[in-house]
């Protein structure tokens, strides 16, 4: 029988069946079943590209095996073993208990400047292995590069976030103030004077991602489902989509096989005054839940402790 994993595709990285080729009748190399480099067609220009991070930053995976245990490997860009882990094994999924949820929060301030490639590995003997795009970490500032961090409130994208799991990418791009707007409630009488009753400003941004050069059809498939989470911060703050409906836009050119893309934002805490504390932090959710969670009737999260999920605030 085959052995069941799932690789939800909201990771920060992209993972690929290693070794991976399809039936001899199936021409088209679809992106999220190939690496970016192996999918640029003969009539398209050769480039390559390189997801940005820094040491300062971290990778947070999260994945579903019914195979044991699962071992991390780094490679670097001559191909030699740097780093080596095991990722942490939680509870079973709920969906499915045949599969256990495995995590890994890597630290990347352990690795020098370079190019590098993670392959993850399934049981003892080795049945599957998998291998991520190549990804350039660099000390320090990398230019023209913004940190998405997310999370959701319930289970979404295939990712259980029930327990705590955060997760963040690294990705090109940049923000830009768009145009300010506002929701007004406005009085009208037969003689059509009008009084404004109410009116609730707010301001819109637009995240523009690719840069000058673009980025692949596999980044922008994750970044859309990334912008869908209930808690998203850019560089720190946070944001939500503007509207019902609002989606990425692209910027592309002819025999090019990757673009840029654009979406509308609003300030997820639409506050009109700026909000600091003592010790100088900002952007503050301003909510504190207390719980016991020696009570019975707490749920158990996916690595053995309780947890209380608040479905909504008022």
């Amino acid at each position: 029988m085959a052995l069941l994993i799932h690789i939800p595709k909201i990771n920060p990285l992209h993972f690929t069946q290693k070794g991976y080729t399809a039936p001899a009748q199936y021409n088209y190399k679809h992106p999220d079943q190939y690496q970016f480099e192996d999918t640029i067609r003969s009539w398209e220009q050769n480039v390559a590209w390189y997801q940005p991070w820094q040491t300062n930053d971290s990778i947070k995976l999260q994945l579903h095996s019914q195979v044991a245990p699962v071992q991390v490997k780094i490679y670097n860009e001559f191909e030699s073993l740097v780093y080596s882990t095991a990722m942490q094994q939680g509870l079973q999924s709920f969906f499915d208990p045949t599969l256990y949820i495995y995590q890994l929060d890597l630290a990347l301030n352990i690795f020098i400047d370079g190019y590098y490639r993670m392959e993850i590995e399934f049981g003892s003997p080795v049945i599957n292995t998998i291998q991520s795009n190549i990804f350039q970490i660099r000390e320090g500032y990398v230019e023209e590069t913004l940190l998405v961090e997310f999370s959701h409130r319930k289970h979404y994208a295939d990712a259980y976030f029930e327990g705590g799991w955060t997760s963040n990418v690294r990705m090109f791009g940049t923000l830009e103030y768009e145009k300010p707007g506002s929701q007004n409630t406005v009085y009208e009488d037969q003689q059509n004077d009008t009084t404004l009753i109410d009116t609730k400003p707010f301001d819109t941004w637009r995240l523009y991602t690719g840069g000058p050069e673009g980025i692949p059809h596999w980044a922008i498939m994750k970044y859309n489902v990334i912008v869908g989470c209930s808690s998203l911060r850019i560089d720190g703050k946070y944001f939500s989509k503007a509207t019902d409906g609002v989606n990425f836009e692209e910027s592309a050119q002819k025999e090019y096989p990757m673009r840029g893309w654009s979406i509308e934002l609003r300030d997820k805490l639409n506050r009109r005054s700026q909000v600091l504390t003592s010790d100088g932090a900002q952007n503050i959710l301003g909510l504190t839940v207390s719980v016991n969670v020696e009570s019975k009737g707490f749920v158990a999260d996916d690595f053995g402790g309780s947890y209380y999920e608040v479905e909504d605030i008022e």
